[in-house]
C-alpha cells in the first residue's frame, strides 16, 4: 500500500500533483500500478468465467446474457436494473429486473465492437470470445481510463505500450479501490511485502545470523520422545517463550535436504554451505531467490521427503521430473529403502509400488465399483454406499474434521436482533432428514468439529442472554418480535427498514449465497423453505448459487451464505475469532466494521472483547480440562455474536476392493479419526498374496 499511501487523492481532485514526487517515485508508482493491472485483468477474466456458471442463479432477475450478469457484478453497472418513476428499483417475487431499454442501449456498444473488429456473427465461439474482451475492456477500462487510443480494444491490446498509457490515466483513488477492495489486493500485497522484506535487508544479509532457541545436537546417541535411538542422530530442538499447547501442531514440517530449497544464484552454488560459519542455503531476505530458486520448476513438479514411498517413474527408479512423476493422470511412487523408522521391525513399506490415478470427484464411486481403483474417498451417501456394496466393495466412515455452517455478516446486517431472527428461520433438521441421510450427518449446536475434544458434549439449540432461542419458528411469529422490538417497521411493500445512524436505512433485503455452482448442497433446501418463511415475514430475500463464494468470503463480501469450515487438530480458536487476527475469516464477521463504528456496534463489540480474553486464556494454559471449559465459554459468545449458526457434522467415506486390501494391516477401529484415517500408516497396509476366498 506504500504507492497508494504516497499518491492519495481527493474526492475533488483525484489526480495527484506529480510534480511534488521525485521521477524516482512516480517511476515506482507506474511499475506498482503496471503490476496491479496485469493482476486486475486476470481477475476480471476469472470472473467471466464464473459468470458463466452463475447464469442460472439470475433467471428471475431477466438477465439473459453473460455480459449482463458480468457488468452489473464486476463493473457495477446498476443502470441495468429496472426503476419506478421515482427512481426505485423494481422487484418481482424479491427479485430484481432487468431494464431490456438500458440492456439494448449498452449491447449497442457490443454490436459497434464487433461490427470494428468484423467478428463473424454466425460464429458462436468467435462472439462469445470477443464479447468476453469487450466485456472485460468495459470494467478494465472504468478503472484504467478508457481515454486512450483505439487500438487498445484489439485481442492483443494488453501489452508493454498500453499499460503505459493506461497508467499515466489512472488516478489515485482508482488505483487504491483496486488493490483494497479487489482480489488483485491479495497478489499485490504479497509482492510489496516481499520486495519490502527485500529492501530491509538489502546489504545486510545475516541480520539473524542463529535463533538461539533452533539448536542442532550433531551425532549423538540419545534417548527421544521416550525412545531408545540407535546409532548416531542429529537431533533438532526447538524451545518457544512461554506456552502454547498447539506448539507442538506449529512444527509439524518435514526437514528438506538443502539441494532441495537451495541453487545457483547469481553465479554463487547456495547448496554448498558451511553450517558453523552461519551459512543457511538460501539467500537472505531475497524474493527473487525464493521465487527462481526455491519455487524453480524443477524443485516443485517432485516432492522430496523422508516418507515410506519416493516419487517415481512409470518403469521404477528415482522421478528426476514432473512429467515423468505425473504422467497420463497417474502419479507413480516407489518403496523408498532408507524409511526405517516407523515401528517395530518395520525396515520399510511392505507394499514396493503403487500409483495414485487422478479421478474427477463425481467419477470415484464408478472407479471403485469397476475395480479400476483399489481405494477411493467418494461421497458419504446412501445412493453411493449401495453402489459400493453392490459390486462388494468395502466401505467406512469417520466424521471429518470440519463443519457445515451459515454465517452472516454484520457488515450487511447490523442489528443483532435481525441476524437472530435469520437464524431462528433456519431449519437444519432437512440436512440430517433429507440431504445426509441414514446417520451420515449429525445437527451440531456449537462453531466446532464435534472431533475435537474441546466440543461442548451434550450441548443442544443455544439459548442467549436476553432468553431469545436460536430453535428453528416455523410459524415465524418470533422472527417478527425480534424485528419489531428492535424498532424495525413494514413499509408499504411489506418490508421492514429502520434508520441506522451511521450506517443509513437498513433494510431487511438479503442474498442467501451458496457456496459453489451447484444446488446440490446441504443448506439449499435450507435458504429455500428460510427464504419462503421470512419473505412470508417482512424480509425480502433471494438464494443465489455463486462458484465465487469462497473467493468473495476472504473478502467479506457476502451477506449471508452457506459452507463449511475445515478444522486443525487443536482447538485454538484465535484465527478464526479473536479481535486481532490478520486472518481473511474476521472479514466474514465484519470485524473491521464493527471496528471502525463502534457507536452502531456497541453489543458486538463488547462480545467480540469478552471472547478475545477466552481465547488467550485458553491459549495460556497446557491444562487440557481448563482449556475445554474457557473453550466451552468462547464458543457460546460466538453464538451470542449472532454470525455465525453451526449446522452440521458430516462423515467422510473410504471404500477399498476387500478383494485386493488385506483389511487386517488397516489402521485399527479404536485408533481411528480424522487425523489417523485407514490408510494413514501407509507403510504397514498389505495386498493379498491371493484372494481372501482362496
Amino acid at each position: 500500500m506504500r504507492a497508494a499511501g504516497q499518491f492519495a487523492g481527493s474526492a475533488s481532485d483525484p489526480k495527484p500533483d506529480i510534480g511534488k514526487f521525485t521521477p524516482e517515485q512516480i517511476a515506482r508508482f507506474n511499475e506498482d500500478v503496471a503490476y496491479a493491472a496485469k493482476e486486475f485483468r486476470k481477475e476480471l477474466e476469472n470472473d467471466w468465467n464464473a459468470t458463466l456458471d452463475s447464469m442460472e442463479s439470475y433467471k428471475d432477475w431477466k438477465f439473459t446474457e453473460p455480459w449482463q450478469v458480468f457488468l452489473f457484478n464486476d463493473g457495477g453497472a446498476t443502470e441495468l436494473l429496472l426503476t419506478d418513476a421515482d427512481g426505485n428499483y423494481i422487484k418481482e417475487n424479491g427479485y430484481y429486473q432487468l431494464d431490456p431499454e438500458e440492456a439494448a442501449n449498452i449491447k449497442k456498444g457490443l454490436d459497434a465492437y464487433l461490427d470494428k473488429f468484423d467478428i463473424d456473427k454466425n460464429d458462436p465461439e468467435a462472439v462469445a470470445s470477443a464479447t468476453k474482451t469487450w466485456a472485460v475492456n468495459y470494467v478494465y477500462y472504468s478503472y484504467f481510463s478508457a481515454a486512450i487510443v483505439d487500438d487498445v480494444y484489439t485481442e492483443d491490446a494488453f501489452n508493454a505500450d498500453n499499460i503505459t498509457k493506461t497508467v499515466s490515466r489512472i488516478s489515485a483513488n482508482e488505483f487504491e479501490k483496486i488493490v483494497r477492495y479487489w482480489q488483485t489486493a491479495d497478489s499485490f500485497l504479497s509482492k510489496t511485502a516481499a520486495e519490502l522484506k527485500s529492501a530491509y535487508f538489502e546489504g545486510n544479509e545475516m541480520a539473524i545470523p542463529t535463533i538461539s532457541g533452533i539448536t542442532v545436537a550433531d551425532k549423538r546417541s540419545t534417548d527421544f520422545d521416550g525412545n531408545s535411538l540407535e546409532g548416531e542422530h542429529d537431533v533438532l530442538s526447538i524451545v518457544i517463550n512461554g506456552q502454547d499447547p498447539k506448539a507442538i501442531w506449529n512444527f509439524g514440517f518435514t526437514v528438506a535436504p538443502v539441494h532441495y530449497y537451495s541453487g545457483e544464484y547469481k553465479g554463487k552454488d547456495y547448496s554448498k554451505v558451511n553450517y558453523q560459519a552461519g551459512e543457511f542455503g538460501v539467500k537472505f531476505g531475497d524474493s527473487e531467490f525464493m521465487n527462481s530458486v526455491i519455487n524453480a520448476p524443477s524443485k516443485i513438479g517432485v516432492p522430496v521427503g523422508a516418507g515410506p514411498y519416493m516419487a517415481s517413474t512409470k518403469n521404477g527408479g528415482a522421478a528426476q521430473k514432473a512429467s515423468d512423476f505425473m504422467n497420463l493422470n497417474m502419479i507413480y511412487y516407489e518403496r523408498n529403502p532408507y524409511f526405517e523408522t516407523m515401528g517395530k521391525n518395520i525396515e520399510n513399506a511392505k507394499i514396493k509400488n503403487f500409483r495414485y490415478r487422478v479421478v474427477d470427484t463425481d467419477q470415484i464411486i464408478n472407479s471403485v465399483a469397476t475395480h479400476e481403483i483399489d481405494v477411493g474417498d467418494p461421497s458419504a451417501t446412501q445412493e453411493n454406499i449401495k453402489t459400493i456394496e453392490s459390486a462388494n466393495i468395502m466401505h467406512e466412515e469417520i466424521y471429518t474434521s470440519g463443519y457445515g455452517y451459515i454465517g452472516i455478516n454484520p457488515r450487511f446486517v447490523p442489528n443483532i436482533n435481525v441476524r437472530r431472527a435469520i437464524m431462528k428461520a433456519m431449519d437444519t433438521s432437512s440436512i440430517t432428514r433429507e440431504y445426509y441421510q441414514g446417520g451420515l450427518a449429525d445437527l451440531i449446536y456449537r462453531s466446532m468439529s464435534t472431533t475435537s475434544w474441546a466440543y461442548p458434549k451434550g450441548c443442544g439449540v443455544y439459548v442467549s442472554e436476553n432468553g431469545t432461542s436460536y430453535e428453528f419458528d416455523s410459524l415465524g411469529k418470533e422472527i417478527e418480535k425480534l424485528v419489531s422490538d428492535a424498532g424495525y417497521e413494514k413499509g408499504n411493500d411489506g418490508v421492514y427498514s429502520k434508520l441506522l445512524p451511521g450506517f443509513g436505512t437498513d433494510r431487511l433485503d438479503y442474498t442467501f449465497t451458496i457456496a459453489g455452482g451447484s444446488q446440490d448442497h446441504p443448506a439449499y433446501k435450507v435458504f429455500q423453505d428460510a427464504m419462503q418463511l421470512l419473505n412470508r415475514h417482512g424480509f425480502a430475500v433471494k438464494v443465489e448459487t455463486s462458484a465465487t463464494a469462497l473467493t468473495d468470503l476472504t473478502a467479506g463480501k457476502l451477506e449471508i451464505w452457506a459452507a463449511a469450515w475445515s478444522s486443525t487438530i487443536d482447538p485454538d480458536m484465535y484465527q478464526v475469532y479473536h479481535k486481532d487476527s490478520m486472518a481473511t475469516s474476521v472479514n466474514n464477521w465484519g470485524y473491521k466494521y464493527i471496528k471502525a463504528n463502534k457507536n452502531l456496534y456497541s453489543t458486538e463489540w463488547g462480545i467480540i472483547q469478552d471472547l478475545s480474553d477466552l481465547i488467550d486464556a485458553g491459549r495460556s494454559t497446557l491444562v487440557q480440562s481448563d482449556r475445554a471449559s474457557i473453550y466451552s465459554e468462547a464458543l457460546d459468545l460466538v453464538m451470542e455474536l449472532a454470525v455465525e449458526l453451526p449446522t452440521y457434522q458430516r462423515k467422510d467415506m473410504t471404500a477399498y476392493d476387500l478383494a485386493i486390501i488385506d483389511e487386517n494391516t488397516l489402521t485399527p477401529e479404536s485408533e481411528r479419526s480424522p487425523y489417523n484415517g485407514l490408510f494413514a500408516r501407509i507403510w504397514e497396509v498389505n495386498y493379498y498374496l491371493t484372494a481372501p476366498n482362496g
